[in-house]
């Protein structure tokens, strides 16, 4: 029989795992005190709601709303923008135009280009494009 994977100071798997949920829980604890103290107060009423709060969220139902939470945090850091890049802005990349079809003006930028060219020229920025001299 193989011995448990020993990680350190973490201990086996399992107790890495249970101390990364403490750790979860810890946070979620701070938010739900963070969230009742700014929309009650800090009175009695407060510490009463924070305490049915926690024990609904943190013991009955941990299971539910662990999962929430960490998908709370993942788009509040911006991981939603991350996937809306992927989805939507990635999408232009993988099909190229047919022969005699317009390419998009998103495909390469080249119109924002010249837009902010011209914004800088009209702030006298940049110095005005002389156009080609013909037969030079």
């Amino acid at each position: 029989m193989l011995p448990p994977l020993d990680l350190g100071c973490f201990g086996n798997i399992a107790t890495c795992f249970t101390d990364l949920m403490l750790v979860l829980k810890i946070f979620v604890l701070l938010t739900i005190i963070s969230f009742v103290r700014n929309h009650i107060g800090t009175g009695a009423l407060s510490w009463v709601v924070i305490g049915l709060f926690a024990w609904f969220v943190l013991f009955d139902y941990w299971v539910f709303f662990g999962g929430i939470f960490i998908l709370y945090t993942l788009l509040a850091f911006g991981v939603g923008q991350l996937i809306i890049d992927y989805m939507f802005v990635s999408q232009g990349f993988g099909a190229q135009p047919q022969q005699g079809e317009p390419e998009s003006p998103m495909g390469h930028g080249a119109d924002v280009l010249h837009r902010m060219e011209a914004a800088k020229r009209m702030q006298g920025v940049l110095k005005p494009r002389h156009p080609p001299m013909m037969g030079r």
